[in-house]
């Protein structure tokens, strides 16, 4: 009851969230009946947040703005200007922030990352974390949140809500969260300069080899595992693709390449690549994609 009665009085009450977006966000909320809005992200501007169309999206029954950096599935990386910008929407308009963090400080060379809670001084930031993605272990299902209680807007009733909402989903067993001192505290550093620094050349040389492709502009990112890249639907209408869903699934059928089309993050007219691929299959796997382009565009 104490679970519910939290989601009336702040969770079920309306959200807004990024576009292009993680797809879970919309599909808990549909489980749940709580309201919801997107804002977009700019794909000309490195998928910054178009402030201008959040605050538009804003209204009285808006209670938070949530945010993913660094994001799934752009691989964008706010700057701590940008997510002042963010935080500076959030207070004038009275709302608290939702950041999705879980790729905290998986940013690549010129990117620092910054945490959200360290740009706000009056708005309440609920920070989501884990080890699944900057571990590499998805099957530990090890998470958490944080508050930042500023302007001491989260009460002690909220805060045992939100324990017992957490109580709801199946949570990790005891070894594994055991392990979690060890993992946060004794982790060399090399291993994090290592792995972002893998993430980056993969992502540079998706971006390198698909530039220049016929009807495709790639996005290079500034963090996390993805890449986006936008489809210029028109050069395909001849060869009977109409949208970003048929261009992936023809592209599984007559080059074997799977990517998540854009409409799954309610961005058409695009596709998610996944850069976490074996160096040598990078490739094998951008000559696919060209050649489907060559094959099937004007």
């Amino acid at each position: 009851m104490e679970f519910e009665i939290f989601f009336k009085t702040f969770f079920y009450q309306r959200h807004v969230f990024p576009r292009p977006g993680f797809a879970l966000y919309k599909t808990i909320c549909g489980v749940y009946g709580i309201p919801y809005d997107f804002y977009n992200c700019s794909a000309d501007n490195n998928w910054e947040v178009d402030l201008m169309d959040l605050k538009s999206k804003i209204c009285d029954e808006t209670v938070a703005i949530l945010i993913c950096n660094p994001s799934n599935p752009t691989g964008s990386s706010f700057s701590e200007k940008h997510l002042k910008d963010i935080v500076e929407v959030a207070e004038q308009s009275g709302l608290a922030v939702i950041a999705d963090e879980i790729y905290a400080n998986m940013t690549f060379s010129g990117k620092k990352f910054t945490y959200t809670h360290q740009v706000s001084d009056k708005v309440p930031v609920f920070s989501v974390g884990g080890i699944a993605k900057q571990y590499l272990a998805p099957g530990w299902r090890l998470g958490w949140f944080v508050i930042h209680n500023r302007s001491n807007r989260v009460t002690a009733e909220m805060r045992g809500q939100l324990v017992s909402m957490c109580q709801r989903v199946l949570g990790p067993c005891g070894p594994i969260q055991g392990a979690l001192p060890e993992i946060l505290l004794n982790t060399p550093a090399s291993y994090y300069t290592e792995l972002n620094s893998k993430l980056e050349d993969a992502g540079k040389t998706f971006a390198s080899e698909l530039k220049g492709v016929k009807g495709l502009t790639p996005i290079m990112p500034g963090g996390a595992m993805y890449l986006m890249v936008t489809i210029d639907m028109e050069k395909f209408k001849k060869s009977g693709i109409k949208n970003d869903m048929e261009f992936c699934e023809r592209m599984i059928s007559e080059q074997s390449v799977f990517c998540l089309p854009g409409c799954a993050f309610d961005f058409p007219g695009s596709f998610r690549i996944v850069v976490t691929v074996p160096k040598d299959k990078i490739k094998v796997a951008t000559d696919r994609i060209r050649q489907f382009c060559e094959d099937n565009c004007e």
